[in-house]
């Protein structure tokens, strides 16, 4: 009993964390973000950040961050919003579509 009340703490501990992580990462990409958009950066300069910020972009926040720096770059750097894209992708609209599966699977 007292190893499940402690498994449920520490998971609980680790929830919180990765939401602070998530909320700090918002604020510190926020500025830099509307930064970025505001004038015309080089492509290793969005090349750097998109590949920090897509990380995060399990939050709404964050995707919309992310989302804008791609908008305002497409057409300028469209090889390397296409990358961004897959990578964003590839990291998370997995897990979307195994939660689905598995949605499919016990219905």
């Amino acid at each position: 009993m007292m190893y499940d009340e402690d498994y449920n703490n520490l998971i609980s501990c680790i929830g919180e964390s990765i939401y602070q992580i998530q909320n700090m990462a918002y604020r510190e990409y926020r500025p830099i973000t509307y930064d970025l958009c505001s004038r015309e950066a080089d492509e290793e300069e969005v090349a750097y950040y998109l590949d920090r910020m897509v990380g995060f972009c399990g939050t709404d926040d964050m995707l919309n961050l992310f989302k804008m720096v791609c908008r305002r770059y497409l057409y300028l750097y469209p090889d390397l919003i296409a990358f961004e894209i897959q990578t964003y992708k590839e990291m998370f609209d997995s897990e979307q579509d195994t939660s689905q599966a598995t949605a499919s699977q016990e219905a």
